[in-house]
């Protein structure tokens, strides 16, 4: 008889239980009798499950990968952003330094430069910043709205609606003046408050927009951080208002 018992265990642990165990009926068993009563059909559906769960951590880990290639994207955008305002603002200075047309005129390629990096940088944030929003965060989340929102409403209306046609205007001017003293009129540009103002008001917004990435605030907060970005920068313009009367001093 033990014999015959340790070839049943050896062929299968369900002939086993069955020879062994005596002829009750299952509510006679407790569940955790009969969930070991049922571990040889749960191993059969054993590999499906793992192949399921190996394919599942597949997915996960290539959407991950996405996600840091997206979110490296996302600060490139940012950190071309920067840059293209930073040459914007230096060239600005380096504008209001100059004495004569040819130094002027020798400032044009890098408006143009800074502009076109600007552009691309911020075209790129934008894209990965509503992927990363669409597929992980939401677009409700507070910090990702007012970012967004303020990306698409003062960005715009900064660069095309104040920084752009007054650039525009002294490329213009300067490309038609005569080499000597810059002319009065094109002074009047230069040292426009409005030029300078549009250009400190967004690097300060762009300086929000990365504050709430990096910290995500709530709704409210994120406001309240836009809006003091937002008074910043124009603040800014209106402490330095006096620029406007100054024209170069000729030699």
């Amino acid at each position: 008889m033990t014999i015959v018992r340790i070839f049943i265990v050896q062929s299968s642990q369900s002939e086993f239980l069955q020879a062994s165990l005596p002829a009750v009926p299952a509510s006679a068993y407790t569940e955790e009798q009969r969930a070991v009563f049922a571990q040889p059909a749960n191993r059969l559906a054993q590999p499906q499950m793992d192949n399921q769960v190996i394919r599942n951590r597949v997915q996960e880990e290539l959407m991950i990968s996405i996600y840091n290639f997206m979110l490296f994207l996302h600060v490139s955008g940012d950190i071309g952003l920067f840059i293209g305002i930073g040459i914007q603002l230096l060239t600005l200075i380096a504008l209001r330094q100059a004495r004569h047309t040819h130094q002027v005129r020798s400032l044009t390629s890098l408006i143009g430069m800074s502009q076109s990096l600007s552009i691309a940088g911020a075209l790129l944030t934008i894209a990965t910043g509503l992927y990363m929003a669409l597929t992980s965060w939401g677009l409700l989340t507070g910090w990702i709205a007012i970012s967004l929102g303020s990306l698409f409403a003062f960005v715009p209306l900064l660069v095309r609606g104040i920084i752009e046609p007054r650039m525009r205007v002294i490329l213009s001017m300067a490309a038609d003046a005569q080499d000597g003293p810059i002319p009065a009129a094109l002074a009047m540009r230069i040292f426009d408050p409005a030029l300078k103002a549009g250009v400190q008001t967004l690097a300060a917004v762009v300086l929000g927009i990365v504050f709430l990435m990096t910290t995500k605030p709530p709704l409210v907060g994120s406001i309240a951080v836009m809006l003091l970005a937002l008074a910043l920068g124009l603040a800014s313009g209106l402490l330095f208002r006096r620029d406007e009367r100054q024209k170069p001093v000729e030699p």
